[in-house]
C-alpha cells in the first residue's frame, strides 16, 4: 500500500536526520540501561528521545510510528516512577520495538507499508506496564524477524552469487504438545539445503522451550519455492505455514543516507549532536542553548557535492604540479630570469592555496568511526545471546576521525571479525572457569591515528588460535601441500583463514563457521589499500590490527621509471630507497633475492611484470634502483630503472574497461600531462613474494587467475 505524508521533500529529509540519531541514542542507551539497571539518568535520556521521536512522526502523519513510540514512552515513563523494573525480557521488548521503529521509517524513503504488526509490540509492552508480560507468540499478529545490517550483507552476498533468500513462516497446532521439537525439526530440515541467516524466535530460545507457537526465519539457498515448500509439508503438526521471496530491495541501505544529506562541520570540529564535555551538568535549558548555538555554525550539505567537490581540489593538485612542472622547464630552457622568478611566486602561492583548501575539503569529508563503531554494542549482544555467552564489549578511540569513503567499506570487515570472535574465540563461561578464566568474556574494539594512518584493533581474551589444526585443516582441503605447510612459519599459516572457503570450525553455527567471511575481511580492506594482522596465542586470545590510509583520493607518491613508462608508489608503502650494485643479487629457488640487513628480500622486476625493456637489458644492473614496499612485516624490493621525484597525486579508478589489474591500484595525472599507473603494493607483496604463500589456493581445483596483466 502506498503512504502519503503530510511533509515536503525537506521535511522529509530533516526528519530522516533526526530519527537516525535519535534511534542511535534508544539503541546505545538501552544496551547501557540493561548493563547499568536502574539508572535514573540513562531512563530519562530513553524517555526524552522517545517523546522527541513520538512527536517528530506524529507532525509527520506517520501514526504508526507514533502509536509504538507513545507506548514505549508510557512505558518508560513508569520506569522513571519506579513502577516497573529492568530485565533482562523487557529489554528484548525495547529492542524488538527499536527494530520494527527502523522498518517504520523507512516508509518515509519507500512510500510503502510495511508489513509489520505493531499491535503485537504494543499488547507486549502493555503486558510490561500491568505487571503481566506477554509472549511474543501470545501477542497476536504474525512473528516479527528484523535482519541486522550484516544480515542483509549476507544475503545481498548470496544474491551476488546466484542463491535466493526466502521468507518462511510456520505455526503450529493448538494441540501440539511439543512447539519447540517441531521448530527444530523445520530448522533441521532446512540446514542441509541453505544456510538460515536468522531464526524468530532464536535458537536458545526454541532449545528452551518457551517459544510460543510461531516460527519464522529467512533462508539463503540456491533450491526454489516448491522445494522449500515440500520440505515443510513434510513436517507434521503444523498449522499453517508460508514460504515467499525475501526482497530487501524496498528497504534502506546503509549508503543511500548519503543521497539525503549529512551534517558537516564548516567551523569548529564539533558537530550538532556532539556538544563535547562542556555539556556535562548543564540544565536542559542550558543545552537546548547550546545545540540552538552550534546549529548555526553547521550547515547541511549533500555529499555527492563534497564529493564533486573533493574532485574539484584534485584537478587542482594536478594542475598546480603542472604549473611547477612549466615554470621548471622555463627557466632550463630559456633563462628568461625576472619572468620565470615572478611565474615561480605565482605558482608558490597558487600552491599553497591549493594545499589549505585540499585540507579544508578533507577535513570536512572528514566523519568520526563511531558512525560505525555505534553499530556494534547491539551486534555483540545479539550473538553472545545466540551463543550462549557472557560478553563485556569495550569501545575506545570513538572520536577517531577518518575519510567518509573508507569509512564506508570498514564495516563489513568488522562484524566478520566480531562474529568469528564470539563464536570461534571466546570460550562459553564453564569453559572459561575450566581454564581459570572469568566466566565472563572480554572483546575490544579500538581505533587511533598512527603516523599516515588509521589503525582499527579487534581483539579477545579467548582461548586463541591453533596453528597447528589452521595447517593441518589446511592440507586435509587441499589449500596447501605438506611440503609448502612445514615450510610456512606461524604468521603465514594464521593468514591462511583469509582464504575463501576455509573454515576451523568444527560445526557450522547460526554465526559463523561457514568460510564465507575472512576472505571478505582480507579483500575489503585491501579494495582501501588498508593491511590486517593477525596475532595470536593459544590459550590467551587473538588480536586483530587493520591499517586504514586517511583518504583514497590524494596521497603522496614517488615516481619512478620503468622502461618507458612512469609509475607511482605511494609514500606510506615505501620503507626505504636503494642503489642496486653488481653481485647484490642472489638466486634463491629460482627467485631473485638480496641479502639486507642480513635478511633475504625477495626482488621483483616491474620491467617484467608490465613487459618493459629495462635499463638493466639495455646494459649495467648498476644503474638500477631497489623500492622497498611493505606492510606490517611482509616485505619485497621492487627492481625500477630511476627515481624522479616525490609529489602528491590524485588517485583515479581505472574504470569497467580495465577493471582489477594485477598490481596496479588506480592511475594519475604528471605535471606534464602524462598519465602514471599508481602501484599497489600490498597487492604484489601477496601475489610475488616468494616467501609469503597469502595468496595459495586449493591446490585440487586448478582455478585460473581472472585479473588483468599490462601489457
Amino acid at each position: 500500500m502506498d503512504l502519503v505524508f503530510d511533509a515536503t521533500p525537506d521535511d522529509l529529509s530533516v526528519f530522516l536526520q533526526e530519527a537516525d540519531e535519535l534511534m542511535q541514542q534508544l539503541d546505545e542507551n538501552v544496551l547501557r540501561l540493561e548493563k547499568e539497571g536502574q539508572n535514573p539518568e540513562i531512563i530519562q535520556e530513553i524517555f526524552r528521545a522517545a517523546h522527541t521521536l513520538k512527536g517528530s512522526s506524529g507532525m509527520l502523519g506517520h501514526e504508526r510510528m507514533a502509536e509504538l513510540t507513545h507506548s514505549l514512552e508510557s512505558l518508560f515513563d513508569k520506569l522513571r516512577r519506579d513502577e516497573l523494573s529492568v530485565s533482562t525480557e523487557l529489554i528484548d521488548v525495547f529492542l524488538d520495538c527499536l527494530d520494527a521503529l527502523k522498518i517504520l521509517k523507512e516508509e518515509c524513503i519507500t512510500f510503502k507499508a510495511s508489513d509489520i504488526d505493531i499491535k503485537a509490540l504494543i499488547i507486549q509492552i502493555d503486558g510490561f506496564a500491568s505487571g503481566t508480560p506477554v509472549d511474543a507468540g501470545e501477542a497476536g499478529g504474525p512473528v516479527l524477524i528484523v535482519l541486522e545490517d550484516h544480515e542483509h550483507d549476507v544475503i545481498n552476498m548470496a544474491e551476488v552469487k546466484g542463491s535466493t533468500a526466502f521468507s518462511i513462516r510456520i505455526k503450529v497446532a493448538d494441540d501440539c504438545m511439543m512447539p519447540s521439537v517441531r521448530f527444530y525439526q523445520v530448522i533441521e530440515e532446512f540446514q542441509p539445503i541453505g544456510e538460515i541467516i536468522k531464526t524468530n524466535p532464536s535458537m536458545d530460545v526454541i532449545e528452551s522451550g518457551e517459544c510460543g507457537s510461531e516460527l519464522a526465519l529467512i533462508l539463503v539457498t540456491d533450491e526454489d519455492q516448491s522445494r522449500l515448500e515440500s520440505v515443510v509439508k513434510a513436517v507434521s503438526e503444523l498449522s499453517e505455514h508460508s514460504v515467499g521471496v525475501y526482497s530487501i530491495s524496498s528497504e534502506h541501505d546503509e549508503d543511500e543516507p548519503q543521497e539525503v544529506e549529512e551534517t558537516v562541520a564548516v567551523s569548529g570540529d564539533k558537530r550538532m549532536q556532539d556538544l563535547g564535555p562542556e555539556a556535562r551538568g548543564k540544565s536542559a535549558q542550558e543545552l537546548q542553548q547550546m545545540r540552538t548555538a552550534a546549529a548555526v555554525k553547521t550547515v547541511r550539505v549533500d555529499v555527492e557535492r563534497l564529493d564533486h567537490l573533493m574532485n574539484l581540489v584534485g584537478e587542482l593538485v594536478i594542475g598546480k604540479t603542472r604549473l611547477q612542472q612549466i615554470g621548471s622547464d622555463l627557466a632550463n630552457s630559456y633563462h628568461v630570469g625576472d619572468l620565470t622568478s615572478t611565474l615561480n611566486e605565482v605558482t608558490a602561492h597558487v600552491g599553497q592555496i591549493t594545499n589549505e583548501l585540499q585540507e579544508e575539503v578533507m577535513r570536512a569529508r572528514m566523519l568520526p568511526i563511531e558512525q560505525v563503531f555505534n553499530k556494534f554494542p547491539r551486534l555483540v549482544r545479539d550473538l553472545a545471546r545466540t551463543a550462549g555467552k557472557t560478553i563485556n564489549f569495550v569501545v575506545e578511540g570513538k572520536e577517531t576521525e577518518i575519510d567518509r569513503s573508507v569509512l564506508e567499506e570498514i564495516g563489513d570487515p568488522l562484524v566478520h571479525i566480531l562474529r568469528n570472535a564470539i563464536d570461534h574465540g571466546v570460550e562459553t563461561p564453564d569453559v572459561r572457569k575450566k581454564a581459570g578464566k572469568s566466566p565472563e568474556g572480554n572483546v575490544f574494539l579500538g581505533a587511533r591515528h598512527e603516523e599516515n594512518h588509521i589503525v582499527v584493533e579487534v581483539s579477545d581474551d579467548g582461548h586463541g588460535m591453533d596453528v597447528q589444526k589452521i595447517k593441518d585443516k589446511a592440507i586435509r582441503k587441499g589449500f596447501l601441500t605438506q611440503e609448502t605447510g612445514d615450510q610456512m612459519s606461524d604468521r603465514e599459516i594464521l593468514d591462511l583463514i583469509f582464504l575463501s572457503g576455509f573454515s576451523t570450525a568444527d560445526k557450522v553455527s547460526e554465526i559463523s563457521g561457514r568460510g564465507v567471511g575472512m576472505d571478505v575481511v582480507r579483500n575489503n580492506i585491501k579494495k582501501i589499500n588498508g593491511t590486517v594482522e593477525i596475532m595470536s596465542e593459544l590459550g590467551v586470545g587473538t588480536r586483530f590490527v587493520i591499517k586504514l590510509p586517511l583518504t583514497l583520493v590524494i596521497v603522496e607518491a614517488l615516481t619512478v621509471v620503468v622502461g618507458d613508462r612512469i609509475y607511482a608508489v605511494p609514500l606510506n608503502t615505501i620503507k626505504e630507497v636503494l642503489r642496486l650494485e653488481d653481485g647484490h643479487i642472489k638466486m634463491v629457488d629460482k627467485k631473485e633475492t638480496m641479502l639486507l640487513r642480513g635478511s633475504v628480500l625477495s626482488l621483483l622486476r616491474l620491467s617484467e611484470l608490465f613487459s618493459h625493456t629495462s635499463a638493466a637489458d639495455r646494459g649495467s644492473e648498476d644503474e638500477l634502483h631497489v623500492v622497498v614496499v611493505g606492510y606490517g612485516e611482509n616485505r619485497i624490493g621492487l627492481i625500477v630503472d630511476r627515481l624522479l621525484s616525490k609529489m602528491e597525486i590524485m588517485i583515479k579508478a581505472l574504470g569497467d574497461y580495465l577493471g582489477l589489474v594485477d598490481g596496479i591500484s588506480g592511475a594519475t595525472v604528471l605535471g606534464d600531462g602524462r598519465v602514471a599507473l599508481v602501484i599497489d603494493p600490498v597487492s604484489l607483496i601477496v601475489k610475488f613474494d616468494a616467501g609469503k604463500k597469502l595468496n595459495a589456493q586449493p591446490v585440487s581445483k586448478g582455478k585460473k587467475s581472472t585479473s588483468k596483466k599490462i601489457a
